[in-house]
Parts: C-alpha cells; sequence; structure tokens
C-alpha cells in the first residue's frame, strides 16, 4: 500500500510540475494551482515513501527553488514586471532548503534512536511474549500434572473403595457362612438330641411295657398256679387236645395236675395249653 502511494504521488507531482511549467510559458491563470497540486503530490510522495517531516521540507524547498528560479528566469525575457516577486520567493524557498537541510543529520540521529527503542520494544515485547508463553506453558503442565493427579487420587480411592467393599462382602459372606453352619450344627444337635430322646423314650416305654408284660405274666402265672392248687370241681383229667383243656381250665395247667400231658406242653416249661 506504501509503495502505491508512492508511486501515485510521484506521478501527481511530475504531471503537475510539468503543467505548471507549460503555463508560466503560455501565460496560463492556473498556474498557481498547477504548482498547488505539484506541492500536495509531493507530500504524499515523501511521506509513503517513509521520509521525515525535515527531508519532507528539503525536498520542497529545493523544488520551489527551482520552480521560482524558472518563473524568474521566464518573466525577465518578457518584462512582465514579476521576475522579482519570483526572485525573492526563490530565496524562501531557498531558506526552507538549507534550513530543512541543517536539520536532516539531527533527524536521521532521532529517527535512529527511534528505531533504537523500537528495536529494544519489541525484544522487550519479545521477551514478554515469551515469558507469558512460559507461563502459559507451565500453567498448562500445572494443570495437566493437576489433573494426572486427581484422576491418580480418584482411580486409587475407587479402587480401595472397590477392595473395601469386597473384603466387607466376603467379611459378610464367611459370617453368613458361619452363622448358617452354626444353624446346622445346631439344628443337627437338636436333631440328634431329639431322636436320643425319642429313642431313649421308646426304651423306657419298651422297657415299661416289658415290664409290665412280664409283671402280668407273673400275675396270670401266679394266678394259674393258685387256680392249680384249689380242688377241681370236675372228676375229667384227661382231655383229647388243648381245646378241650381249656374248656375247663381257661389259663392251662402245670404239670403237678392230674390233668397234665407231655404232648400239650409244646414248649416244656412244665405248663399246658397256657395262653401265649
Amino acid at each position: 500500500m506504501a509503495t502505491y502511494f508512492s508511486w501515485v504521488g510521484f506521478i501527481i507531482t511530475a504531471f503537475f510540475l510539468v503543467s505548471g511549467i507549460n503555463g508560466i510559458r503560455k501565460g496560463n491563470p492556473k498556474v498557481k494551482m498547477n504548482f498547488l497540486l505539484m506541492i500536495v503530490g509531493i507530500i504524499i510522495w515523501l511521506f509513503a515513501s517513509g521520509n521525515s517531516a525535515a527531508m519532507i521540507l528539503f525536498a520542497l524547498g529545493f523544488i520551489l527553488s527551482l520552480v521560482f528560479l524558472v518563473m524568474a528566469i521566464i518573466s525577465l525575457f518578457r518584462r512582465n514586471g514579476k521576475a522579482k516577486k519570483q526572485f525573492m520567493m526563490m530565496v524562501g524557498a531557498m531558506v526552507v532548503w538549507i534550513g530543512s537541510a541543517a536539520m536532516i543529520p539531527n533527524d536521521k540521529n532521532e529517527a535512529k534512536v527511534e528505531a533504537t527503542d523500537v528495536k529494544k520494544k519489541v525484544a522487550d515485547q519479545a521477551e514478554k511474549n515469551a515469558k507469558l508463553k512460559a507461563a502459559a506453558i507451565a500453567k498448562q503442565k500445572a494443570k495437566e500434572e493437576a489433573e494426572l493427579k486427581a484422576k491418580q487420587e480418584a482411580e486409587q480411592k475407587a479402587k480401595e473403595e472397590a477392595e473395601l467393599k469386597a473384603k466387607q462382602e466376603e467379611e459378610q459372606k464367611a459370617k453368613e457362612e458361619a452363622e448358617l453352619k452354626a444353624k446346622q450344627e445346631a439344628e443337627q444337635k437338636a436333631k440328634e438330641e431329639a431322636e436320643l430322646k425319642a429313642r431313649q423314650e421308646a426304651e423306657q416305654k419298651a422297657k415299661e411295657e416289658a415290664e409290665l408284660k412280664a409283671k402280668q405274666e407273673a400275675k396270670e402265672k401266679a394266678e394259674a398256679e393258685e387256680a392249680a392248687a384249689k380242688p377241681v370241681q370236675t372228676t375229667e383229667t384227661s382231655f383229647a387236645n388243648c381245646t378241650e383243656l381249656r374248656k375247663v381250665y381257661p389259663k392251662g395247667v402245670p404239670s403237678t395236675h392230674a390233668a397234665y400231658q407231655t404232648k400239650m406242653d409244646r414248649d416244656h416249661d412244665d405248663y399246658a395249653c397256657e395262653q401265649n
């Protein structure tokens, strides 16, 4: 863009310079306007080229000095009475030209100082940017480390919780198994005690029944012996079998009885035809 405006300024300057000189030669009344536009073109050209104010005044003074010199010479040849005025204007332009020339070295030094300051500012800005970048990297690294640490802590916590839960479940399972085993053992013990008690009761009952039976048998035997000892009302002492004998002696007869027969004492207990 700066190059574009520099060329535009140069073209405007050259065009209106030539137009102004031709206007002076031909006596054109628009000569002042041409030179004014030429000055505008010079300013655009020099500013676009990156020149300082002292350099612009130097160029304007030099060009205007030439222009007024040419105009004064033409006025001398034409004898129009403007030569003196134009020579005075040329002198004024030369004063601007020479004065700005004296300012150019200082301007260059200032430009150099400004360039140094700019370079220093650029370096400071670069250093600042580097520090900011390093700080951002350190911050990002710290953030990543914090996130990694938090993630590891979360994983460790989850692992510990899982282990604790598994341990608790294992303890609960062991407790339940122990309780179940104790319950089964208690049930088994209760069952065995119930079976033992039932067996003892059965044995006791069987013993009591046996004792009762033995007692009844002894009583019956005593009664039979007592009956056998009593005198028999009948004279019949011989019977064909136990059926006939039991009609007279329902409980049988001992071996001491007259109706006793060895064939009727099948169990050989000296008691014939007894009730089983």
